[in-house]
């Protein structure tokens, strides 16, 4: 229970990639305690499919994400509107 939350982020994040494998990045260090709750989560992809959708109906909800936490509700919205920066290499765009 102490990571309910952790695991609602990941397993709507799984189900947005339709429950493909994350790739990590060249370079990107790997909290474990995260990596092994994905590699659970997508060991019971299925049961948990299934589960989710009869979470969903019995609820009456459209998505996933109104049965989320409120608080991780909250960081999502944070999330979105903050401001992303990027820096472009102009000698390599054309």
């Amino acid at each position: 229970m102490e990571d309910f939350n952790i695991v609602m982020v990941i397993l709507c994040d799984f189900l947005r990639r339709k429950f493909q494998l994350r790739l990590p990045f060249p370079g990107e260090e790997l909290i474990l305690k995260i990596s092994e709750i994905e590699k659970a989560l997508y060991r019971m992809k299925t049961k948990l499919d299934a589960s989710l959708a009869r979470s969903r109906i019995r609820a009456r909800v459209q998505s996933l994400e109104v049965l989320l936490p409120e608080n991780v509700r909250q960081n999502g919205l944070i999330g979105e509107k903050m401001e992303v920066c990027c820096w472009l290499n102009q000698n390599k765009a054309k």
